[in-house]
């Protein structure tokens, strides 16, 4: 009828693989990696139109004679129809010869039985049920049943499948063992169905079969199970009330903290409106800190034009220190004076250089820069003029880290100025840590990946970390503020170093907690 029908070893077939099919007096002759088996051709329509389950092919192997049971198909073709009507297949040990009409045939169903019947330690002939099922005590749920087939002719051949109700859906191809074994069988009534094949590929017209009655144990019988709800039921109901209760002392213990939180909000409400006037005398006293810190940034601005003015005054200042301590030597209230000048000119000096570094216009000569280098490079220049004196300095590069786009000495001076920072104002400390490594944080205003135009490039996250002391809280917010400073220093350093960073398009942030040391953490883009 032109439809296509699918046969594989479910509907019977040895092997699911075929290299070669041969027709022959009404049969089709397959080679196969199990042997050469025949099916007759009404059988195969039978099974396609659904009026047959499966098929019973006859099996030819070394037991009839072949070479090999194992067939070859790589180089086709692999089979061959003599005029004589002999059947000619290729085998991985030689040729295998098949003349159909001269082969033996037995049409005669093999008569199967079942013998006994194992379960819980006890065997029981199947002899003696009398057609009635066999029944065991509660036990494992494990069965055992022998069956066998009275032939003579290649009985080695002989073939069984069989099933058992309520645990096997299909039948079982059990091959030439005359054995069944099961393990976990439930209680109740089971029937075991067995067919035989003989050695020409016939089978039982009807399955010899025996039904067994496996016993429950007490926790498996419906009384069991009724007990077990009624108790179910029982606890169910009881942690309903229980539940109850505690709903109910939930209900009071709530209703007495909404008072204590109404109470709450009363005073939440006071403080509000006190800290509602707090903040508007808080914006007033910051608008007032805008206008000072705009008059002191004019005042930054003018005393970096005067700098240029005084720094000449101070390097004669200090020539002329030079000289007459040279001339004074030996004269120890002379040299106790002239030391006194000596460090105010050099003081004025580094102001006047900071106000100068805070003053002059950002200028950038950017090119790839390794990060290790650039901290290996700073150490070395704070260590030119410190010495090994003071904390240890530890630097830790990760591995991967790409290039930074920078001005070195620009950078160079942010980590001299870092340094020199932690130094003085580190009260304490034992160690600084300087480390590289990528950033993976998102940065502000990042566009959405998948845009590659847009997309922004790494980051580098350099850290400056000390054990000392830490920053007191109260300036935290001002440190990098120009002309700020905690007691010590000229107020610019860490002006300086923001501006720096910020001009190469980074960032710089400080966390300090007291007691643990503070951190300062640079990123800067990295190089594509």
């Amino acid at each position: 009828d032109g439809e296509l029908a699918v046969l594989t070893r479910r509907q019977g077939l040895p092997d699911d693989v075929a290299y070669a099919i041969l027709e022959e007096e009404g049969r089709l002759w397959i080679s196969s990696n199990k042997g050469i088996y025949s099916v007759a051709i009404a059988d195969l329509e039978a099974v396609a139109a659904g009026t047959r389950a499966s098929v019973t092919p006859r099996i030819y192997t070394e037991q009839n004679g072949m070479p090999s049971r194992e067939c070859n198909g790589g180089q086709q073709p692999a089979a061959w129809k003599g005029r004589d009507g002999r059947l000619w297949f290729a085998t991985t040990k030689g040729i295998a010869m098949i003349d159909p009409r001269r082969l033996p045939s037995s049409t005669a169903p093999p008569p199967v039985r079942i013998e006994t019947v194992r379960a819980g330690g006890r065997t029981v002939p199947v002899s003696l049920a009398g057609g009635d099922p066999l029944r065991f005590p509660p036990g494992r749920g494990r069965l055992e049943f022998h069956y066998t087939v009275p032939v003579l002719v290649l009985p080695e051949r002989v073939r069984f499948r069989y099933r058992l109700s309520g645990v096997d859906s299909d039948w079982i191809e059990a091959g030439s063992s005359r054995v069944a074994h099961y393990t976990n069988v439930p209680p109740g009534r089971h029937t075991f169905e067995v067919l035989a094949a003989n050695a020409y590929g016939v089978w039982s017209a009807e399955p010899a079969a025996v039904a067994v009655d496996l016993a429950p144990h007490f926790y498996q019988t419906w009384w069991f199970f009724g007990l077990c709800l009624l108790a179910a039921g029982g606890a169910a109901a009881g942690a309903y009330r229980a539940r109850v209760g505690r709903i109910r002392a939930s209900e009071r213990r709530l209703a007495a903290l909404v008072a204590e939180r109404t109470q709450d909000l009363e005073r939440a409400r006071r403080s509000l409106e006190e800290s509602n006037r707090t903040l508007e005398r808080r914006v007033a006293e910051g608008i007032a800190a805008l206008r000072d810190a705009e008059r002191m940034a004019a005042y930054g601005r003018l005393v970096a034009a005067v700098a240029h003015e005084v720094r000449h005054p101070i390097f004669a200042m200090q020539a002329a220190t030079y000289m007459l301590r040279e001339r004074l030597r030996g004269d120890a209230d002379a040299a106790e004076q002239l030391g006194v000048l000596e460090r105010e000119a050099k003081r004025m000096t580094v102001l006047m250089n900071d106000l100068l570094e805070f003053a002059r216009p950002q200028e950038l000569r950017r090119e790839p820069t390794p990060p290790r280098w650039l901290l290996e490079q700073a150490l070395a220049a704070f260590r030119d003029e410190h010495g090994e004196d003071g904390p240890a300095i530890a630097i830790d590069v990760a591995d991967g880290v790409p290039p930074v786009l920078a001005d070195r000495n620009r950078m160079l001076q942010v980590f001299v100025n870092l340094l020199e920072n932690a130094r003085k104002h580190a009260r304490g400390a034992r160690s600084i840590r300087l480390e590289a490594a990528l950033d993976a944080r998102e940065p502000p205003g990042a566009q959405p990946p998948g845009d590659s135009a847009s997309e922004a490039p790494p980051r580098v996250r350099f850290v400056v970390a000390d054990d000392g002391a830490g920053i007191p809280e109260e300036h935290l917010p001002h440190v990098f503020e120009p002309f700020y400073t905690g007691g010590r220093g000229t107020g610019l350093g860490l002006a300086i170093v923001k501006r720096i960073v910020e001009t190469h398009g980074g960032s710089i942030e400080v966390r300090s907690v007291a007691g643990e040391g503070t951190r300062f953490l640079i990123v800067l883009p990295a190089s594509r």
